[in-house]
């Protein structure tokens, strides 16, 4: 016990030496080295010698999901007079890692019990995907009855566990010995959030959908349920503001604001560095002198309509096309014809205005293959 908690107050001191280093500036710099030195000095604890290896444990989903998991379009929710969710859409596809983040008051919980189906939307749609079976973590921790034991909320919802199992599950949470027995009342809003995780992940769901996980939760509980996630093969989505948290087990970022969602390829890391690109350029373009505001609408208005002008070239061009393939067809029906054997000229004729037709439809072709790969 000894060599495990020096080795967490290890890890910890680490992590707030990188923060430091991440912060930038002399102040930051000296205190980090500060906190090198101090752990460079400290006497370590040997290890236990044993063979025993830690438990791991997976939870995995019961069903696998299809490949589209979420599809929200054009949801709208208002209260009163007040609009808090318009035009939402997004897609979340099987085994995305999402990280959902906004101001506080901007609609993230309301958006979760949205495609939950616990509050009614006022516009658009939710497509839950085939064989998605859902599971919600609520930072209120909602779902535990404070009339239960530890052990009793977790073996009535699986009655099929032995002591054993039941034993190891739990330890796996960090409830160990006798404090299986208490009671959810007495729990420390860290016990109660860490006994909410292991239900939601004994629940068998393949797509999570998770509050402020982190909110209660301690140094060594934060590092369950990140080793817990990072493990899981469903899919996972998460609010928090927690962006070392975010860091390790999202790759996805979704920004909610009040124009929408917008989506970020990468962690919360590259969120923010795109969030720095964005906002250079922005003051690039506030820079920028109205005669060269004006030449780029000019230039993108020009974009627009040769756009228009392909698009509808190309749409002449399969409507010729396909008059030209119902020539050559129909040419191909009269010639297969047996009567027609006897008539060498006209059996010509249509030979040569097929090859006609068939030069015509070739030279159609390559002009669409060039304008649609433009």
């Amino acid at each position: 016990r000894h060599f495990e908690n020096q080795q967490k107050e290890i890890k910890r001191q680490k992590e707030i030496i990188d923060r430091f280093k991440a912060y930038g500036g002399e102040r930051y710099y000296g205190l980090a080295k500060s906190r090198e030195k101090m752990l460079a000095k400290m006497d370590l604890v040997d290890p236990p010698k044993t063979d025993e290896k830690k438990a791991r444990i997976k939870f995995q989903p019961k069903l696998t999901s299809g490949r589209d998991v979420l599809r929200v379009s054009g949801v709208e929710k208002s209260f009163d007079d007040i609009r808090l969710l318009d035009d939402i859409n997004f897609e979340i596809y099987k085994g995305d890692r999402l990280g959902l983040i906004g101001a506080n008051g901007i609609g993230k919980t309301t958006l979760f019990k949205i495609i939950l189906g616990d509050l009614e939307k006022d516009a658009g749609d939710i497509d839950i995907g085939h064989n998605v079976v859902p599971a919600y973590f609520d930072q209120e921790m909602e779902n535990l009855n404070l009339d239960k034991t530890i052990v009793d909320e977790i073996w009535d919802e699986n009655p099929k566990f032995d002591h054993y199992t039941i034993r190891k599950v739990l330890s796996q949470f960090m409830f160990i010995g006798d404090d299986i027995f208490k009671e959810i009342s007495d729990l420390s809003g860290g016990e109660k959030g860490r006994l909410s995780l292991l239900k939601l992940m004994l629940s068998k769901a393949n797509f999570l959908l998770m509050d402020e996980p982190t909110n209660h939760l301690d140094i060594d509980s934060k590092e369950i349920l990140e080793e817990a996630l990072l493990d899981y093969e469903g899919t996972v989505f998460v609010i928090s503001h927690d962006r070392y948290f975010l860091n390790r087990v999202t790759d996805n970022i979704l920004e909610l604001t009040e124009d929408g969602v917008t989506k970020f390829l990468g962690n919360y890391d590259y969120y923010l560095e795109k969030k720095k690109e964005l906002l250079y350029e922005e003051e690039e373009e506030d820079t920028r002198t109205k005669t060269q505001i004006r030449l780029e609408k000019q230039k993108e208005k020009q974009l627009i309509l040769n756009e228009r002008k392909i698009r509808k070239e190309i749409k002449d061009i399969e409507s010729e096309i396909k008059s030209y393939e119902g020539k050559i067809e129909s040419i191909d029906l009269e010639l297969s014809d047996p009567a027609l054997y006897d008539d060498h000229e006209r059996v010509l004729k249509l030979s040569e205005k097929r090859e006609k037709s068939q030069i015509f439809l070739d030279d159609l072709y390559e002009e669409w293959i060039s304008l649609t790969d433009e």
